[in-house]
């Protein structure tokens, strides 16, 4: 670990390596790992056959949030390529209908929320990864940017 609180970690079966800030809660997950800032911001590695932006694209819609890439482009990594797509995620205001344990049934409006999810998949001569990060709107979330950013840059050979 360094003095800044980063570390190096390899990610299994890929030959790449991503720099990993210990600041953030590391959720380890079957498909690789999150990083979770205590702002909303995730940070997150996928592996395995179903770590391509195509696959991972769908999950960022339902019945009324949208996603809308905003840009999509090739870009160089450090030992090679890849491809970075960045959309925007959009969910309107609305009323929500819940029940409370407490108060029984709760009517409350709920705030338009947003969200910038960046994704980069690198070509790979065996396996699949994806790594990205998911941004919230909320003005809190900005101080994560940076930690964001660096993590999705430090992606290169292990």
């Amino acid at each position: 670990m360094t003095a800044e609180g980063w570390r190096r970690e390899v990610i299994d079966a890929t030959g790449l390596a991503v720099d990993v800030y210990e600041g953030w809660e590391r959720v380890p997950r079957d498909d690789g790992f999150d990083l979770r800032s205590s702002a909303g911001t995730v940070a997150f590695v996928r592996v395995g056959p179903g770590a391509t932006i195509q696959a991972f694209l769908p999950g960022l819609s339902d019945f009324v949030t949208t996603a809308t890439v905003t840009a999509d482009e090739r870009l160089r990594l450090a030992g090679g390529v890849g491809r970075q797509v960045t959309v925007a995620v959009r969910r309107p205001p609305m009323r929500v209908y819940r029940d409370d344990p407490i108060h029984g049934p709760v009517d409350e409006e709920r705030a338009e929320q947003g969200a910038t999810v960046v994704l980069v998949e690198p070509e790979l001569a065996q396996g699949r990864a994806l790594v990205g990060f998911r941004l919230p709107d909320e003005e809190a979330a900005a101080l994560d940017r940076p930690v964001a950013e660096r993590f999705l840059r430090s992606l290169g050979p292990g």
